[in-house]
């Protein structure tokens, strides 16, 4: 599976997506990512500089304890730009969470991390969900961009 095709010319507007693996990851995982995430972007309207790391369950548990006081790990976590230092937006994205979802849900882990993706993105953009009917709603509109943007199996 892979994203569908974003536009292969960037235009001004569109602005840069970096992803880095602390965990081993191959190329095409890349590719594929940031294509993913530029598509998500325009079909948003956003225009964020977003480096996405790939890490582990222990990254995501120090970093989850540093800036939320909670000593558990997360799948993905999400932290807006600080346009006035240079600082771009970062998405974290846990892979040993999307290997465990991935065989709770029966799908693959490529589609995990898609998953993970976009709602680190909808983050970035104001999607939130502290309450039931914000995750809710967050989560559909998560499907239905991974639906519009990922091909079939």
């Amino acid at each position: 599976m892979t994203p569908k095709s974003a536009p292969a010319a960037r235009s001004k507007n569109q602005r840069s997506v970096r992803i880095e693996s602390i965990r081993s990851m191959g190329r095409d995982y890349h590719r594929i990512l940031r294509t993913l995430a530029r598509a998500v972007l325009e079909t948003q309207g956003w225009k964020f500089n977003i480096n996405v790391i790939i890490a582990g369950d222990a990254e995501l548990r120090r970093l989850h304890c540093t800036f939320f006081s909670d000593d558990s790990t997360t799948d993905v976590m999400a932290f807006p730009a600080d346009e006035s230092a240079g600082i771009p937006s970062e998405i974290y994205l846990n892979l040993q969470a999307a290997r465990r979802q991935a065989r709770e849900d029966g799908e693959s882990i490529q589609r995990a991390l898609f998953r993970l993706l976009i709602h680190g993105i909808l983050h970035l953009g104001g999607w939130r969900d502290h309450t039931a009917a914000q995750r809710k709603r967050m989560l559909q509109h998560g499907e239905r961009l991974l639906s519009e943007l990922a091909d079939p199996v």
